[in-house]
């Protein structure tokens, strides 16, 4: 396993998240999902939160690198819409169905899963050893 690989690619993963729920899509995603108005967490919780994020990315990095094919970046792209579509995109569906998110929220949720799982799996290709 290529541990190097592992933490660029959750380093650029949590890059990925603070481009797209900050400049991109920030403003909506909380418009839609809390009413404009998102209180914000103490440091002792967004410390918890942020670690928590990274350590959780790290095991799904880890967990592409075992699943997809490596040998090119396309076919790791492709093993990794492939996991993203069959499995996590279900769950993700279904979690906003039941926790009652706009589609707005939904959409852009999905999507960053969506370019995670696609930057990953390129990453870990690039990046073999």
């Amino acid at each position: 396993m290529n541990y190097l690989a592992l933490v660029v690619a959750t380093a650029v993963a949590f890059v990925l998240g603070h481009i797209w729920y900050g400049p991109l899509f920030g403003k909506i995603w909380v418009q839609e999902k809390f009413g404009g108005k998102m209180e914000k967490p103490s440091q002792q919780k967004m410390i918890v939160l942020l670690g928590t994020t990274v350590i959780l990315t790290f095991v799904i990095v880890a967990g592409l690198s075992r699943l997809t094919p490596l040998a090119t970046p396309l076919m790791a792209l492709g093993g990794a819409l492939v996991i993203y579509f069959f499995f996590v995109l279900p769950v993700l569906i279904i979690q906003a169905m039941y926790g009652g998110n706009s589609v707005k929220v939904a959409l852009i949720d999905l999507g960053y899963w969506l370019v995670l799982f696609g930057e990953a799996g390129v990453v870990l290709a690039l990046m073999k050893g």
